[in-house]
């Protein structure tokens, strides 16, 4: 029986900057002379967000939003919709509409915010976003280095080879986060 999605008490990091001064925004043209500074000490991640992530924004390929403390780039995520990527036949109560995901395709924190809780507080905002929104999962592909990071925020890996074996696909773990709440769903059906 799965429980209802709650945020988990061992959350990585306690948020160290005044949530008042987090502001999400979509990503724009107007912010492209910060996000050619964004650096997240991963190549990768900060070459995706100058290079790329406007572009599949541009053609609805993903979602970008850029995340400011005040005046200054912080973080960005990116959202996209993928079919689940796993055997989903042994799930029950699986409609249509859940055989896709929420997917965390990339998500930086620049070096000059990291260890502030930003990353955490990202998620958990990306969580509740996707509650209000009726997903059932969140999906991603963690840098090997990271996969710890997201079990303790509540993902699960789906490959166990990939955590043995960094080297299995890429140094990258696929996760996964199920929102449905059996319990919370048959308590309501039994009152």
């Amino acid at each position: 029986m799965r429980e209802r999605w709650t945020q988990p008490t061992n959350m990585p990091k306690e948020l160290q900057v005044d949530p008042q001064k987090i502001i999400f925004k979509t990503i724009s043209v107007e912010d492209l002379s910060q996000i050619k500074k964004f650096d997240c000490d991963n190549d990768s991640i900060s070459e995706f967000l100058i290079g790329e992530a406007f572009f599949s924004h541009l053609l609805r390929e993903a979602s970008t939003t850029l995340v400011f403390v005040g005046d200054q780039l912080a973080a960005f995520y990116t959202l996209q919709r993928l079919p689940l990527n796993f055997d989903v036949s042994q799930i029950e109560h699986l409609h249509d509409q859940h055989r896709m995901s929420l997917d965390l395709a990339r998500l930086g924190v620049s070096k000059h915010f990291k260890s502030l809780g930003i990353g955490s507080y990202i998620v958990k905002h990306i969580i509740d976003l996707a509650i209000k929104t009726n997903e059932r999962f969140i999906t991603l592909d963690a840098l090997y280095e990271s996969w710890t990071w997201y079990q303790e925020l509540g993902f699960n890996y789906t490959i166990e080879k990939e955590i043995v074996n960094p080297n299995a696909s890429d140094g990258l773990v696929n996760m996964i986060l199920e929102l449905y709440d059996e319990k919370f769903i048959n308590e309501f059906f039994d009152e």
